[in-house]
């Protein structure tokens, strides 16, 4: 018998995410606005105006996010992970530069003019439901990063990662119940591969929640895309874990090998550092004792949170 479900299948890309789909497609618009709702504490309608503004990687090569959208004056980014990433912050921040490009580009304003560019107000949130342990709430800092943190400081940019794995952030999921039913569907999923192959823990759990007041019927009216969707999602979940567990493995067999020596380097490093901050011998006497090439004692300094003022 043919599957009358085919016609939905343009409904659907493949390389999408099952969180984009939700709350990205044109279509769950509703899901979206009752998202930003629980988020901001604002009541706005279904009716309200929405602007997509996801970016799409076949413009900007390898800059894709999940959603982006302005709703009044903000400007919002929200991406679903299911591997923790500590670059989520850099990424939030480049992908914003590209927004605004588009949203200056589009208003016809002129950032080399005197008069002052105004622009939606930025806010990014990273949806996490992978199955590494976070709490409920975690800033990502922007400056975590930077090389020389102390030049960094007056400027800031933060992702804001809310773990939505089934039983966390439950006054977010009390607030957003198409959030809370994706939640719960992505835990009967797993939970039913616990003891099925892929395709039946997915239909299952589309049995399942095809009765749910918000995403269930969406879910069971595109059953065959959303199978694919996940099947390739939770491939590159598995990669993400089996890529981090091989590194950390080769890492502790490595720092087994060499740790003696890494850190007796660190010491020395650490403690003539402390003399130069401390104007008790010179950079380039540390530089000597320690062996190493200027600009490596100086980066390992850094990272040692030792500022050495040259």
């Amino acid at each position: 018998m043919a599957d009358t479900n085919k016609s939905a299948h343009t409904n659907i890309r493949f390389k999408d995410r099952l969180f984009r789909i939700i709350f990205g497609a044109e279509e769950n618009k509703k899901h979206l606005i009752s998202l930003y709702n629980a988020l901001n504490g604002t009541d706005y309608g279904e009716d309200e105006a929405v602007e997509i503004t996801t970016l799409d990687d076949a413009i900007y090569i390898r800059m894709k996010n999940d959603i982006s959208f302005i709703i009044a004056s903000d400007l919002s980014l929200y991406e679903q992970q299911s591997t923790f990433n500590p670059n989520m912050p850099l990424r939030g921040f480049l992908y914003h530069g590209h927004l605004y490009e588009q949203y200056i580009k589009k208003t016809g304003q002129d950032i080399f003019g005197k008069k002052l560019v105004k622009i939606p107000n930025p806010k990014y949130v990273v949806f996490y439901n992978g199955l590494d342990e976070k709490g409920d709430c975690t800033e990502l800092r922007l400056s975590d990063a930077f090389i020389k943190p102390e030049y960094g400081k007056g400027f800031e940019w933060t992702a804001t990662m809310l773990n939505i794995n089934q039983g966390h952030s439950k006054e977010l999921m009390e607030k957003c119940e198409p959030l809370r039913e994706y939640s719960d569907f992505i835990a009967l999923v797993r939970k039913n591969q616990k003891t099925e192959g892929f395709d039946e823990a997915v239909d299952h759990a589309v049995l399942a929640a095809q009765r749910w007041s918000c995403i269930g019927g969406y879910l069971y009216k595109n059953r065959n895309e959303v199978r694919e969707v996940l099947l390739t999602e939770f491939d590159e979940e598995l990669h993400d874990r089996a890529t981090y567990e091989a590194g950390f493995a080769e890492g502790e067999a490595r720092g087994e090998a060499r740790g003696e020596a890494v850190g007796e380097t660190r010491g020395k490093v650490t403690v003539l550092a402390e003399l130069v901050v401390n104007g008790l011998i010179s950079l380039e006497d540390a530089v000597l004792r320690a062996g190493l090439p200027e600009e490596e004692f100086i980066r390992q300094a850094g990272k040692l949170n030792i500022f050495i003022q040259q």
